[in-house]
């Protein structure tokens, strides 16, 4: 075992070899007893020491070591998929959970609401009575403001003859006033007794039709309430009442003052009645406490025999409660977990407690527990199945690539590591070709570069972008807009044929003269575009031609001087962008061939050589502009009749100019087609069935006429081809708007809606229906709902509105009358004729 990724080490004593295989952070055991299978680390499997060893499980063994990725693939997808599983069933068991104690709460704070709002009502119902029978009853303010009153209570022995009649009116209306102080108590159940207190005559009286003297009155503590000038009524908390029997009794004293200063009137309501009643009304019990707190946070309606409310009644949650904390909490009392709710009366100053056993609910969460762990369960078992397939489908472009490094490579064949050291070797190894080829590639690129600028001087369909690309990577510091070009034509003074090296000294070293000639601050590019002549290209505007011309001077005399050779240059005209380069060099060539005219070591500039009578040619630019436009129409006559207007206009011209200027002319025009077809994608070439160049093609015709019928044939095909695309197109929205008006003939289709469905503008949408079914859009969908509309009269029952409703009419008069007009007959008589047909 030589491979840094294997050890092996024998254990005599324990009877068995380990072997440990290192990947990564995992370790695999093999054990010789397989029986010993008890190890702690999951992926440890028993293995037979033998000599023979079976050959599957030297495959699987070599198949761990070589797939290392493979597992750890499934461990990470089987971490993946299943922690998110964990999270959700934690989450969405808490949610359940939360959302039973929000609805718990809710429930118990609704009763607790009503309960409060049951007390506040009463309170004002009994507010209501008093107002009614005591401060608004005539009785009971004669009663208080009787004149002498206090002198008549005060009277004792014999009476006064002339006190008789005054007398006897205050005696009836007190009598009137006990009356309505009974009649208080006995307008609401929960009033046990009413006291009212008179200052100035110094006495009570209670619902009982009795009177008392305020230092004997048996309930001693009815006056223990506030002084001053509080809100009322004044609500006190609950206290322990004497009874005119000698008993006690728990009361929640209710304090009015009358309109006499002094004068009050206490209503003592039953506490205990009134705890019972709440009891009813919330069902609660022993387990499900109720209680009552007063305005100080002391119990005040409570069972005092349940524990449990004694207990949360007693918490110091109420003390430290200042009614900014939430309305509800858990406490511990008698051994149970209790859901205490409550709710704080704002008019009454009380907080009413309600507790609910969390037992019950975490008895109903328990089974929302039991469901989310058998679904995580049934999910863990799937997310397992899916990670092997995850793992297998994952893994599968690894081992496509083995597979192809292992073929390509017999030294990989036979690697025992792991997948990546394989793909990293072989990856190095081809980055390292990659390198080695660009180094050559470097080597050569001034090869490249001059074979691109001889392309860029012929015919060429370069884009700029492509342009622009191929500067940029060769090294070219140039614009495309606004060039000069200008060809140096070097002659050795003697015919003596130099030997090749010192050619191409020579050529390093005009090139180097150029250079050095040129401004500093010249965008250029300097090559050699045939035997004996080199181009210069450079950025500049038709103004600056001069400068151009300086420059070609200085070249010249540089040359003479430093290599002894004399040259001519030639310049053809500005070129506005780098694709009429072609035409500048062709210039540049031309001008040249004037120096037998002009003399050699000269700058020679086409306009000045070129005969004053070669007047420019006329070209049609405007027809050529319609030409193109009737081509994309699919116009084939149109375009051909274009076309033999252009070529009269320029036949014309033969005889003024030279034929060469009508040759440019025709290519002038091909350039257009050209345009236009890559404008929609089309390979003019291709389409065309000219297995060259379209430009060469063209040049290779024999004269003009010939010329002239084979750019009809092309504009034929490509108008032709053109056509059929749009007629294809046109059938296709057609046949589109066709299938969406018969499976939607129930609905109120309108051509706008179904142009906007298709995208197209509905002014064409029409237009091209009409060209294709012959109809209008209107005239076809009525024709297809009244064939439809015929359809259901005859295979169906439906009443005439049905069928109008069915074929797109919501109005069954306007369907009738649309059937006449279509039909002859109305829809009724059309079912009728054709059933005794």
């Amino acid at each position: 075992m030589e491979s840094p990724n294997l050890r092996v080490a024998s254990i005599p004593q324990m009877g068995y070899l380990i072997v440990a295989v290192y990947f990564g952070h995992t370790i695999i055991q093999i054990g010789q007893n397989q029986r010993k299978r008890n190890f702690t680390n999951p992926y440890v499997i028993a293995y037979k020491t033998t000599d023979e060893v079976t050959p599957m499980r030297m495959k699987w063994l070599h198949n761990v070591q070589t797939r290392h990725f493979y597992y750890k693939v499934i461990a990470v997808t089987l971490i993946l998929s299943l922690l998110p599983m964990l999270a959700t069933g934690i989450v969405y068991y808490q949610n359940v959970k939360s959302t039973v104690q929000q609805e718990l709460r809710q429930a118990n704070g609704n009763y607790l609401n009503q309960t409060a709002n049951a007390m506040e009502m009463m309170i004002d119902q009994i507010g209501n009575s008093f107002r009614q029978l005591t401060l608004d009853g005539a009785t009971m303010r004669q009663f208080e403001q009787f004149p002498r009153g206090a002198y008549y209570e005060m009277l004792t022995g014999e009476l006064k003859e002339e006190d008789l009649p005054a007398l006897e009116s205050y005696l009836n209306g007190k009598k009137q006033a006990l009356y309505n102080m009974r009649a208080l108590k006995l307008s609401n159940e929960f009033i046990h007794s009413v006291y009212y207190f008179d200052s100035a005559k110094k006495l009570i009286m209670t619902s009982d039709l009795l009177e008392y003297d305020p230092d004997r009155f048996y309930d001693g503590g009815w006056n223990r309430f506030p002084s001053g000038d509080p809100a009322l009524p004044m609500i006190l908390d609950m206290r322990i009442a004497k009874t005119a029997e000698g008993g006690s009794l728990n009361v929640i004293p209710l304090v009015y003052k009358t309109s006499i200063q002094g004068n009050v009137l206490v209503i003592n309501l039953d506490a205990d009645k009134i705890y019972e009643s709440f009891l009813r009304r919330t069902g609660s019990g022993t387990n499900r406490p109720f209680f009552v707190l007063s305005s100080g946070g002391k119990p005040m309606l409570y069972d005092s025999s349940n524990p449990m409310t004694v207990r949360i009644g007693n918490s110091p949650f109420w003390q430290n409660e200042n009614g900014g904390g939430p309305s509800f909490f858990e406490e511990e009392a008698e051994g149970e977990r209790l859901f205490v709710t409550w709710v704080k009366s704002d008019r009454l100053g009380w907080t009413f407690v309600f507790a609910s056993p969390l037992g019950e609910l975490y008895r109903s969460v328990a089974k929302a527990k039991n469901m989310i762990v058998l679904y995580s369960c049934v999910l863990a078992a799937a997310a397992c199945l899916l990670a092997l397939l995850f793992a297998r489908h994952l893994y599968a472009p690894i081992r496509r690539m083995l597979q192809f490094i292992k073929s390509t490579d017999d030294r990989y064949a036979s690697a025992t590591t792991g997948e990546w050291q394989v793909i990293r070797a072989s990856f190095e190894e081809a980055f390292e070709d990659r390198f080695s080829l660009r180094h050559r590639l470097k080597e050569s690129l001034p090869a490249y570069k001059e074979t691109f600028v001889r392309s860029l001087l012929r015919q060429h369909a370069y884009g700029n972008d492509y342009m622009k690309e191929r500067l940029d990577y060769l090294g070219f510091d140039i614009e495309l807009e606004h060039l000069m070009l200008m060809a140096v034509m070097t002659e050795r003074a003697d015919s003596r044929q130099a030997d090749a090296e010192s050619e191409s000294l020579n050529k390093v070293r005009l090139t180097d003269a150029i250079g050095s000639v040129l401004p500093a601050d010249w965008k250029r590019i300097v090559c050699e575009a045939a035997d004996g002549t080199f181009v210069v290209i450079v950025n500049g505007r038709p103004d600056e031609l001069s400068d151009l011309f300086a420059c070609a001077d200085l070249l010249i005399r540089t040359i003479g001087e430093r290599l002894g050779l004399g040259c001519s240059i030639g310049i053809g005209k500005p070129c506005a962008h780098a694709s009429e380069l072609g035409r500048a060099y062709a210039e540049a060539n031309e001008a040249l061939r004037y120096r037998g005219i002009v003399g050699t070591g000269q700058v020679i500039y086409i306009e000045d050589v070129r005969l004053e009578g070669n007047t420019p040619l006329h070209y049609p630019s405007d027809k050529e502009e319609a030409l193109n436009t009737h081509i994309v129409n699919g116009d084939t006559d149109q375009a051909l009749r274009l076309l033999d207007q252009i070529v009269r206009e320029i036949s014309r011209e033969k005889g003024r100019v030279h034929v060469r200027q009508i040759q440019y002319a025709l290519m002038r025009l091909l350039g257009s087609l050209v345009a236009t077809s890559g404008r929609t994608n089309i390979d003019l070439s291709a389409f065309a069935g000219e297995k060259t160049n379209v430009y060469e093609a063209l040049l290779h015709q024999d004269d003009l006429q010939e010329a002239v019928q084979w750019l009809r044939r092309l504009v034929a095909t490509l108008a032709s081809g053109f056509g059929t695309a749009f007629r294809e197109k046109n059938n296709r929205y057609v046949d589109q708007a066709v299938e969406i008006i018969r499976s939607e003939l129930d609905k109120p289709l309108s051509l706008v809606q179904i142009a906007d469905r298709l995208r197209l503008n509905p002014s064409y949408l029409s237009r091209i229906f009409k060209e294709s079914t012959g109809q209008s859009f209107t005239d076809y969908m009525t024709k297809a709902r009244m064939d439809k509309g015929k359809q259901l009269l005859l295979e169906t029952d439906l009443k005439i509105k049905e069928i109008g409703e069915r074929v797109g009419y919501l109005k069954s008069d306007y369907f009738i009358k649309l059937f006449r007009e279509c039909v002859g007959m109305t829809p009724g008589e059309y079912r009728k004729a054709r059933s005794n047909a």
